[in-house]
C-alpha cells in the first residue's frame, strides 16, 4: 500500500468516516473491524519508512504472529482434505464422490518444507483435485510435487550457521532433521504399509510408531504392534 493511501486509511481507522467518492462535504460513518496480515516483519517496514509507524500502531491491537505451516503439522491433514473438498466441488459435477488421501500420502504432505505455507499446499492439492477421479484414493505418486523435499546443504554437508550454535543443541537439530525427513520418505517408499516401512529400515514397528509420533506423522492405529 502506497504512503498517500497509508494516510487515508489511517484517518478511517482513526475518526471511523470515509468520505464518498465524488463527496467534497458529506462522510459516511462506518463500523468494521480491521485484520490485517504480512508476509514481512512490519516493525522492519516502518524502520524502512515503507510503512508509516502510527497506522502499524493503530493496526496492532491484538498482534498474532502465526508460525509456518512445517511447525503446524498436525494443521495439514485438515487443510488438506479441506482444499481436496472445496475444489473438487469446485471443477467436479455435482454428485461425483470425492476423492480420499491415504495415510501415506498425509505422511508424505508432512515431510514437505512447504516454504509457500498454506498457500503451496492450497495449490497442490488443487492441481490433485483438478486431475484426480472420483472415489480415487490419493497416493503419493498421485501429489504433484517437483522439488526435492529435502534441503540440499552446503558443500561441507552441514546447514548454514549451525557451526554457531552449542554442540549439542547443532547435534540435537541434525538428528530431529535426519529422522523427520528418513522417516516421511520410508513411510512414503512403503506406500503407508508400517510393517513393510519397519522391515525397509531394519527396526521393528515399535520403533517405528515412536519417531512417527515424534514428529506428528499420522499413522494407521489399526495395525497390531509387535
Amino acid at each position: 500500500m502506497t504512503l498517500p493511501l497509508q494516510a487515508k486509511l489511517l484517518r478511517v481507522i482513526q475518526d471511523g468516516v470515509v468520505r464518498r467518492v465524488g463527496s467534497e462535504t458529506q462522510d459516511a460513518v462506518v463500523d468494521v473491524r480491521f485484520i490485517s496480515a504480512t508476509n514481512r516483519d512490519p516493525q522492519e517496514a516502518v524502520n524502512t519508512g515503507v510503512l508509516r509507524g502510527d497506522l502499524f500502531y493503530r493496526l496492532r491491537v491484538v498482534p498474532i504472529k502465526l508460525p509456518p505451516l512445517r511447525k503446524r503439522l498436525e494443521d495439514i491433514p485438515l487443510l488438506a482434505n479441506h482444499f481436496l473438498t472445496y475444489y473438487w466441488q469446485r471443477h467436479r459435477q455435482m454428485g461425483d464422490r470425492v476423492p480420499k488421501l491415504t495415510e501415506a500420502s498425509i505422511a508424505f504432505l508432512r515431510s514437505r518444507p512447504w516454504k509457500g505455507n498454506v498457500r503451496e499446499l492450497q495449490n497442490v492439492i488443487e492441481h490433485v483435485a483438478v486431475l484426480a477421479e472420483p472415489d480415487q484414493m490419493i497416493a503419493p505418486d498421485d501429489i504433484p510435487l517437483y522439488e526435492d523435499p529435502i534441503e540440499r546443504a552446503p558443500e561441507g554437508g552441514l546447514p548454514p550457521g549451525i557451526m554457531e550454535e552449542p554442540f549439542h543443541m547443532a547435534k540435537d537439530r541434525l538428528i530431529t532433521q535426519f529422522e523427520k525427513e528418513y522417516v516421511g520418505r520410508l513411510v512414503n517408499r512403503a506406500g503407508g504399509n508400517m510393517s513393510k516401512a519397519a522391515r525397509l529400515a531394519n527396526i521393528d514397528r515399535t520403533t517405528l510408531y515412536r519417531l512417527m509420533d515424534k514428529h506428528s506423522f499420522q499413522r494407521d492405529d489399526a495395525e497390531p504392534v509387535s
